[in-house]
Parts: C-alpha cells; sequence; structure tokens
C-alpha cells in the first residue's frame, strides 16, 4: 500500500526534512507541533531520546544555549522548558523589534524631509554655501595680517620679505698694502749656528728651552745664572748652557 501510493524515497526526504526543520519566527508550540507531526510520518526514528537533539537544534539559538545547561532526557521535557524560556525572551524580542521598527520609520522621515527641504530652497543652500566661503576666509585674511617682521617691526610680511631690508654685498675694490707682508718662515724661527739657548723653569725632569728671538718677542725678563751648567741628558745634536 505505502510502495503504491508514496513516492520512491519518501521515508529518507521526511527524515531529511525533520532534520533541516527550524523555528523562525513560529512560536514553540507552532514548532513543536510540526515537528511532531512529521515524527509520527516518519519509521526511521526508532527512540524518543534520539528526537532530542534535532527538536533542540530547531529552536532558536538563544532557548538552545539555556536548554544545553538542563540537558533534558525527552521532547516533552525538552518542549516544557522551550516554552517557559519563550515567555521569558519574548519581552525583549518584542522590545527588539520595537526598536528596529521605530529606527526605520525615523531614518525614513529624515530622508524625506531632508529632500523635501532641498527641494523647496535651493536658493537658501547657495547663499550659506557662500557664507561659508567667506567665512572660511576671513581667518586666513586675520591670519595673514597678523604676520610681523623682526626687521622693520611692520605687520603684514615676514622677515625674509621686508621691502625695507638693507642689502649687504662684498665690494669689489682693489686695497693697496704700503708696507711689505711679514712671514715667519722656518728658516727665521730655527736656531742659527752658535745661537744661544736659554732654559726656563728648570724644575727637574722639565726643562723649558727658549731662544733670545722669543724671549725678545715675548718682552720676558732674564736673570743669570749664579753658577752656569751644561744639560748632559738632553738628546740634542749641540749643547745646551744654562746660564
Amino acid at each position: 500500500m505505502r510502495r503504491a501510493f508514496l513516492p520512491y524515497n519518501y521515508e529518507c526526504t521526511l527524515y531529511n526534512k525533520l532534520q533541516s526543520l527550524r523555528q523562525g519566527s513560529r512560536t514553540v508550540d507552532e514548532y513543536a507541533t510540526d515537528f511532531f507531526h512529521m515524527v509520527a510520518r516518519t519509521t526511521l526514528v526508532k527512540t524518543e531520546e534520539q528526537l532530542v537533539s534535532p527538536f533542540i537544534g530547531g529552536l532558536r539559538y538563544q532557548i538552545q544555549i539555556v536548554l544545553q545547561q538542563f540537558n533534558p532526557i525527552i521532547v516533552s521535557e525538552a518542549h516544557q522548558r522551550a516554552l517557559s524560556m519563550e515567555i521569558q525572551f519574548r519581552s525583549s524580542w518584542n522590545t527588539g523589534n520595537n526598536r528596529g521598527n521605530s529606527t526605520s520609520l525615523g531614518v525614513n522621515n529624515s530622508t524625506t524631509s531632508t529632500s523635501e527641504a532641498s527641494q523647496q530652497r535651493p536658493t537658501a543652500t547657495r547663499t550659506d554655501a557662500n557664507t561659508t566661503t567667506d567665512t572660511t576666509s576671513q581667518p586666513r585674511l586675520a591670519r595673514t595680517s597678523a604676520l610681523r617682521c623682526f626687521t622693520c617691526g611692520e605687520n603684514g610680511h615676514r622677515q625674509t620679505a621686508c621691502p625695507n631690508q638693507n642689502l649687504r654685498g662684498l665690494l669689489n675694490q682693489d686695497v693697496t698694502f704700503d708696507e711689505d707682508p711679514i712671514y715667519d718662515t722656518y728658516d727665521s724661527d730655527s736656531p742659527q749656528d752658535g745661537e744661544p739657548e736659554l732654559i726656563a723653569g728648570d724644575t727637574g725632569a722639565h726643562a723649558l728651552v727658549l731662544r733670545p728671538l722669543a724671549v725678545k718677542r715675548l718682552d720676558l725678563k732674564t736673570i743669570a745664572h749664579p753658577t752656569p751648567y751644561k744639560l748632559a741628558w738632553l738628546n740634542k745634536g749641540v749643547e745646551i748652557t744654562v746660564a
């Protein structure tokens, strides 16, 4: 009888519909009624424990999370707990829907009013744009007038663009020197043969050797040593006498 009037894969199709059944926007009672009708028409599900998982999987996500904490064993227990949770969540669902509707209405009203205002007052919009442009240019003028030159002290320009700035440069003039330049050459500074050298500040291991030419240029005073002696520890080609 079933083979004569039912499709070839009727059981498989009905079982797949049972597994993919979802509550959606329906209530828990409406979802449970469709679920039980499909269970009564199929023969693939054997025990009631096997129906708990697809029943909970088709409910809303908020109800599924709470039902997993109770771990119901039979479908009737899951059905009753889902009804009580639906009552608790219904107020929040209605509040969210009302907020969404009011927001959409507000957006539509604001869009309509904006379009009407733009169509009715195009001249006012142009005037406002010109006013905004003038207002924007005023701070720029004020900022330009606030500039002050550090050279002449006047306002309105920088120091680099000062019109009263004195120009400075180099003069291309020939300068004639009456006297011949004096150069310090190596020959004049080097000690000559037989020229005596003076030693000042003889303090043990340190001695300052000066030539008479340097003493004369520095305008130093010299005092004759009471007992002249020779320095034998200096490694030089000529002997130095302390006098």
